[in-house]
């Protein structure tokens, strides 16, 4: 024992001198990660940890060579005509080292195209006079100058190589690129139930569901339903309206903007911001048309309203910067031929009227509070406004309000959410909860008030639409749509949807080789050939709103993570893991399993290790030098740990390494997403960007720039799927990057889940339910 300390106190004595010895040299290059051996070493058994009984080995060998002198990093290219150039450094071995600006003129004159671009490459040595080189060949000056000679210690020789590569004309448009998966055979997995609005045209009804479009024939009880795979820009549909203007037709508004289906072909087109309609953002969440009088009007969830005069083919947009009281246009009505635009926001309503604007919130009028939600202009000019149990009308700025302490009878008591005159003059209104009233306006009270009456569909309730025979119709955000005849009530909703739920929380795949999908609905099983198999909070013990991760257990069974600590589904029935049982934490962010078959648990209070009859944990005071844990992944026989903030670790033989943006050149300390690919690489998703560790090695991706990673996927033949915050998916087959968008069967624009598993990749949207990839 005393030898073993002598020799520890010795190497650390060494370590010591070694580092007093580099800081009088200079800056000392750190080309390694930091290796920090956790004070306990981690010893795991069948029950309980071991305690330490060893110290941890000493270095077998020296440190690699090191450079006494940093050369600054930096390098440039000026060519002609102007161009933009990127530029890349690479040191071998790995070491921080450069030089100073380097500049490179072409003359005579060249021009870099797409199909032929130009390379300026530079090589040297610490000691000789660099090499410059072009294709094309070029005659060139390059001008290049050290600020420092570089001594190695031990000799080393440093070369540095430094890379201008794809020129890029300034101002030349990019294309589209189109993906190369047309190999394979798309699907997508929605829940059309989650119903927003509906519009009856002759005898179908035409509806905007989270899940996609449903085109359901009157008597039928099985709709057509149109989904991403089907030409869709995501699955999201926030409403839908029938527009006779020319070049309209069936109109939904989506977060792509407005999707025009055609009922002959089934195909779809885009009018958006990029289509070059005049359009100015795509978060559509309202439409409002008037063909008679040659008009569109279009609610965006952020943006204002834009406005569509058909007749001069111009747009008008209006925000908080032209007129509007506030950016989110909730619900529109329309007094006349534009005589005034209502618009309700959360911060109350605007009127806009001409060049003047009259805003009314719970200050300066009537209401109660600046939340409205319905609308609906009545044939005298009259508006109606919906608020949490409570109804008013203005009309010449006068204003009546109606509430279950003002009318007689029965009066809606929820968020009111919907409103529609039918063609008697009756005024239908409706609840969150699916309280339906026509409200007789003369008699000022609920002629007819249903709640919970035979037939009806279940809420929330989303939208209320009568037809023009007088059927009243309303959607519902789960519970597909009722219809009321005038004598009954009748609900309808698509039978054994593929998924419950649309907001796609996580993705794993069970040892049976069944989809598990974590939604807002909860945790479910779907096995090929079965219904979905949904388990709620009361089955798992986690809110389906607090679920952040899934991971198959070891001998199968499936892992849930989550705010309340973590779920195991042995297939029969579920166990809780609370901090009461040992979780270093109370939220679980994520969860692997290694390859000794142990379970560990990413927590926002540290790392837990389950080795089947207890918990390990590793914390703050076992070493671990950030708790907060964000991404797990194990494989080449260690396990790798992605933080919020601390960078990334790396765990085997009871140590941790540490990587980081300072020691091997991170895009971000803040890690999001793990994945492990082909040839023990790891893949490294951060807050700024995507990174490829290999071999001691770090490539940061250019291709997908400073974007978040939200997922990642990667398979044994090389294929990595990246999710981008709000940019769609990026794929790589190894030979280059491809960006998928919402025009490339994409259930959204933002992904929140990935999984890859051989020739099938599933892509979670936040909203829009799963698409699915088999080639």
């Amino acid at each position: 024992m005393q030898t073993r300390l002598f020799r520890v106190a010795a190497w650390l004595i060494s370590l010591l001198l070694l580092v007093v010895l580099s800081g009088v040299i200079g800056w000392t290059l750190r080309s390694q990660p930091e290796t920090l051996a956790l004070p306990t070493p981690i010893a795991f058994v069948t029950s309980a940890p071991a305690s330490p009984t060893s110290a941890p080995a000493s270095p077998t060998s020296a440190p690699a060579p090191t450079l006494t002198a940093t050369i600054a990093p930096k390098a440039t290219a000026a060519l002609t005509p102007p161009a933009t150039a990127t530029a890349t450094l690479s040191a071998t071995p790995s070491a921080t080292i450069m030089a100073t600006a380097t500049s490179a003129t072409a003359t005579p004159a060249f021009t870099a195209t797409e199909d032929t671009p130009a390379t300026a490459t530079v090589t040297d040595t610490v000691t000789d006079t660099p090499v410059i080189t072009f294709t094309p060949a070029l005659p060139v000056t390059p001008v290049f100058t050290d600020t420092a000679a570089a001594t190695a210690t031990p000799a080393a020789t440093v070369a540095s190589s430094i890379t201008i590569s794809t020129v890029e004309i300034v101002g030349l448009p990019v294309p589209t690129p189109t993906p190369p998966l047309d190999n394979g055979d798309w699907g997508s997995l929605t829940d059309p139930n989650q119903m927003q609005e509906l519009v009856v045209i002759s005898n179908t009804v035409w509806i905007a569901s989270s899940g996609g479009a449903l085109a359901w024939s009157k008597g039928s009880n099985t709709p057509v339903l149109y989904t991403a795979a089907d030409g869709l820009y995501g699955n999201q549909l926030n409403t839908v309206v029938n527009c006779a203007l020319s070049g309209f037709g069936i109109v939904f508004g989506s977060p792509a903007g407005l999707q025009i289906g055609d009922a002959r072909t089934g195909r779809w087109r885009q009018i958006n911001s990029g289509s070059g309609s005049g359009m100015r953002y795509d978060d559509v969440s309202t439409v409002y048309c008037d063909a008679q009088n040659d008009f569109l009007i279009i609610g965006y969830r952020e943006h204002g309203i834009d406005i569509y005069d058909a007749a001069s083919d111009e747009w008008q947009h209006m925000d908080r910067n032209s007129g509007l009281a506030a950016n989110d246009a909730r619900a529109l009505a329309v007094v006349g031929n534009r005589e005034q635009i209502w618009v309700a926001s959360n911060d109350g309503v605007t009127v806009a009227a001409g060049a003047d604007s009259t805003f009314y919130n719970a200050d300066n009028s009537e209401l109660a509070d600046n939340r409205v939600e319905a609308l609906a202009a009545a044939a005298d000019g009259a508006v109606w406004l919906g608020g949490k149990g409570v109804m008013y009308r203005v009309q010449a700025k006068q204003w009546s309000v109606y509430d279950e302490g003002s009318v007689e009878g029965d009066f809606p008591t929820q968020q009111i959410t919907a409103m529609a005159f039918a063609p008697d003059g009756a005024l239908w209104l409706a609840s969150a909860d699916a309280e339906v009233c026509r409200f007789d306006i003369k008699q000022e009270r609920c002629s007819d008030f249903y709640a919970g009456a035979a037939g009806m569909a279940p809420g929330p309730l989303t939208s209320l639409t009568v037809d023009a025979n007088g059927n009243v119709y309303y959607t519902t955000d789960g519970n597909g749509y009722a219809v009321f005849d005038g004598r009954t009530w009748r609900s309808l909703a698509v039978r054994d949807p593929l998924l419950v739920g649309n907001s796609i929380k996580a993705l794993a795949l069970d040892a049976s080789g069944a989809l598990w999908a974590a939604t807002e609905a909860g945790v479910q099983q779907l096995a090929e050939n079965k219904l979905p198999t949904l388990f709620d909070g009361a089955d798992s013990g986690i809110a389906a709103l607090d679920i952040r991760t899934l991971h198959p257990g070891a001998d199968g069974g499936m892992w849930v993570g989550g705010m309340q600590g973590a779920s195991f589904f042995d297939g029969s029935s579920w166990q809780a893991f609370t901090t009461k049982e040992g979780l270093a934490g109370d939220t679980v962010q994520a969860i692997t399993v290694d390859g000794e078959g142990r379970t560990w648990f990413g927590t926002n209070r540290g790392l837990s290790v389950w080795n089947g009859s207890s918990f390990f944990t590793i914390d703050k005071e076992r070493g671990l030098p950030s708790e907060d844990i964000r991404a797990l992944a194990a494989g080449d026989g260690a396990v790798w740990i992605g933080t919020a903030g601390g960078g990334l670790y790396r765990f085997a033989g009871n140590q941790l390494q540490l990587f980081n943006r300072q020691n091997i050149g991170l895009p971000s300390d803040n890690i999001t997403a793990l994945a492990s690919g082909a040839d023990g690489e790891l893949w490294v998703g951060t807050y700024r960007g995507l990174a490829r560790l290999a071999g001691g090695d770090l490539l940061v991706i250019q291709e997908l720039d400073e974007r978040p990673i939200t997922a990642l996927a990667a398979t044994a033949a090389e294929e990595v799927w990246a999710a981008a915050a709000e940019d769609g998916v990026f794929y790589s087959d190894g030979a280059r990057w491809i960006q998928l968008t919402l025009g490339d069967k994409l259930p959204s624009a933002s992904i929140a889940a990935l999984l890859a598993q051989g020739t099938q990749v599933w892509i979670g949207g936040q909203e829009g339910g799963i698409t699915h990839f088999q080639r």
